[in-house]
């Protein structure tokens, strides 16, 4: 059976909600750090530690026959004992057995996965990514890939360059109003803010920079516009 990935998700100030296929957990902090609306993420731990020895230890005995009865696992953290403490499990096992039997089972309930895993020191390996609020979710084959102006998704400890002065196509960096570029364009085709025109009818239309964007300004008519759609390309 393919192990389930374990999704963790935000339900409130430091509640979470997990998700296991079909199952839900709910993890929280006390009062007053947090609202008590679940199991702490130690306890979860501790839980999943005593979950483990006892179906570890049911099978074993199930597999050999022995009339085991029944078993119960009490875990807890002792403070005060190393650097991050120590964690302590009582075991009782209940049913018709002898000494070697109860021997056999003891020393399983000191190997169940969960506990070797945590006695040998697992490594986890830690991939964070960054997205704005309002991108989407990268897939996961883009998932390390260097960051790209506009995508909204950084991610991070991964190839990153950000190149300062890079213009993205149709962005201006500089907005100016209406009125300043109408000044601009004036002062370019030789006309004053007066209204004379002669400079501009002698010289023509002013041309246009090569690769510059053309946009076309519609301005009221005038004497020497007879027509009230004139336009005209700076």
């Amino acid at each position: 059976m393919p192990e389930r990935t374990v999704t963790v998700r935000e339900s409130g100030h430091l509640a979470r909600t997990i998700g296991i296929g079909p199952h839900r957990l709910t993890s929280d902090e006390p009062d007053p750090i947090g609202t008590d609306t679940g199991a702490t993420p130690v306890q979860l731990l501790l839980a999943g530690l005593g979950a483990c020895t006892s179906m570890t230890v049911r099978l074993y005995a199930e597999r050999r026959g022995w009339p085991l009865a029944g078993i119960k696992v009490d875990v807890r953290i002792a403070h005060g004992i190393g650097p991050l403490g120590q964690i302590l499990k009582d075991v009782e096992i209940i049913g018709d057995l002898n000494a070697e039997q109860i021997s056999r089972l003891a020393t399983i309930a000191e190997h169940c996965p969960i506990q070797r895993m945590l006695n040998a020191s697992v490594p986890v390996h830690t991939r964070t990514t960054a997205r704005r609020p309002w991108a989407l979710p990268e897939s996961p084959a883009l998932a390390g890939a260097p960051a790209r102006i506009g995508s909204g998704h950084l991610p991070l400890g991964g190839p990153c360059r950000v190149t300062r002065g890079v213009r993205p196509a149709g962005v201006s960096f500089l907005r100016r109003s209406t009125e300043t570029a109408r000044a601009a364009e004036e002062r370019k085709a030789g006309r004053n803010h007066d209204g004379n025109q002669a400079g501009r009818a002698a010289r023509g239309p002013p041309a246009r920079r090569k690769g510059a964007p053309c946009r076309t300004v519609h301005r009221p008519a005038t004497a020497l516009d007879p027509s009230p759609d004139v336009a005209r390309s700076p």
